[in-house]
């Protein structure tokens, strides 16, 4: 945007159009969002997430995980828009890179919202912070050191007595059901082997399902890597989407049998 504002502006003074006021008024815009300085302020993000003149000159896709991850953050500090919002932004940073990234972003001038498990990270850009536990999103009054008090004391916690059981789904009640028998025609018969192989294909997913809810729960693993949580999150969707499949089709398997 702001390199077309330049090209117009060059091109109404080869056309000696300075003194119209639509080339004030494009120049007063220009300056406003920092078009003078542009060519400075890429210099200084860039050689402020270690990138050298040299690189200036490599295309995209010769760059690394972690140089990607630079030269967008770097795209983003150039731009200075009024909001950033940043997902892991360490991950695959250096030593040295991460400490750059926490400099630059504690130097922005706008709002961040930042997810991230690098607590130097945090305590260097965040002012506010934000709890998920529990299964909600609530406001934490206190600094990372209240935080850690916090999930100590929670992780010493007695478990809390298991809530009552919720009343029983349509789908549920049709599983208790005592599957038909005495069917004497090979069709029904094959059904029922069939019924009988989904039930305990059902019931194996169940259990590592509740195993995976068991870890997706354990507030250490929110203060761990966050490619532990994203792997466990995946392996859950995918395992709760496969048991909703083969819960339908034990349905369906089960009324043929019951319409004979």
């Amino acid at each position: 945007h702001l390199e077309a504002m330049a090209a117009e502006l060059e091109t109404m003074e080869h056309a000696h159009r300075a003194t119209e006021p639509a080339y004030e008024a494009l120049q007063h815009r220009f300056e406003n969002l920092g078009g003078y300085t542009l060519d400075q302020r890429v210099d200084e993000a860039l050689s402020g997430l270690g990138f050298v003149a040299a690189d200036l000159a490599r295309p995209p896709s010769s760059l690394s995980g972690g140089e990607q991850t630079r030269a967008t953050l770097a795209r983003l500090v150039i731009a200075a828009p009024d909001l950033l919002f940043l997902d892991e932004p360490t991950n695959h940073l250096d030593l040295d890179m991460r400490e750059a990234l926490a400099e630059a972003l504690a130097d922005f001038d706008g709002a961040i919202v930042l997810v991230s498990h690098d607590r130097h990270l945090i305590g260097l850009v965040c002012e506010t912070f934000w709890r998920v536990a529990d299964g909600r999103v609530e406001s934490f009054q206190g600094d990372l050191d209240e935080y850690a008090v916090w999930l100590g004391a929670r992780a010493s916690k007695p478990a809390e007595p298991a809530p009552e059981p919720a009343a029983p789904t349509a789908k549920a009640k049709a599983r208790q059901k005592t599957p038909p028998k005495g069917r004497t025609d090979p069709q029904a018969s094959g059904r029922q082997k069939q019924l009988t192989k989904l039930d305990e294909r059902l019931q194996g997913l169940a259990t590592e399902l509740a195993a995976l809810e068991k870890q997706l729960a354990d507030p250490g693993l929110y203060a761990g890597r966050g490619e532990d949580l994203n792997q466990l999150a995946g392996r859950h969707a995918t395992v709760r989407e496969a048991h909703e499949a083969l819960e339908a089709e034990w349905l369906d398997l089960y009324g043929q049998l019951e319409a004979g």
